[in-house]
């Protein structure tokens, strides 16, 4: 049995429950859709914990859609969702969530993720990295793998 793997009286039930130590790790990495500089991010659409999975790493990377200018005002805190002092690293990363959505920047890309199911399916994901991750030198050529009139076309209006 692993040694951190511990049984323990539940003081409410009496039943005996398995417990396990905090996970925490190495690196979190956070697509945001506006970053500043320092770090302060906020992430748009459904909330996913990211505060707490930025505080239970060692080290967090937020890449962004858009990255504040330095003499534009401060983010307003309470649209922060990732404060500076947890991130690390920001990287602007203009559709850095492709094939998936950045809500109020674009729609997810259904073309490519049913190619991807359908690769997956056939038993050939690494023909899909092949073309898309391993097989460019960065996201700029990410980017242009893609397309630019596709990635255009998920432009979502701003309302």
């Amino acid at each position: 049995m692993n040694p951190l793997i511990r049984t323990t009286t539940d003081p409410y039930t009496g039943a005996t429950v398995t417990t396990i130590p905090p996970l925490r790790a190495d690196v979190c990495l956070l697509h945001a859709q506006v970053a500043d500089a320092r770090g302060n991010a906020q992430i748009l659409g459904q909330r996913r914990f990211e505060d707490v999975m930025a505080k239970a790493s060692d080290r967090v990377v937020v890449s962004a859609d858009e990255i504040l200018d330095p003499a534009a005002p401060r983010p307003d805190p309470r649209h922060v969702t990732v404060p500076a002092p947890l991130v690390d690293v920001v990287a602007h990363a203009p559709y850095g969530a492709h094939p998936t959505s950045s809500p109020g920047h674009y729609r997810y890309d259904r073309e490519q993720l049913v190619e991807y199911r359908d690769l997956a399916l056939a038993g050939r994901t690494a023909d899909h990295i092949d073309r898309y991750v391993t097989g460019v030198k960065d996201h700029t050529g990410y980017l242009e793998k893609v397309g630019l009139a596709r990635l255009l076309a998920l432009r979502q209006t701003m309302r």
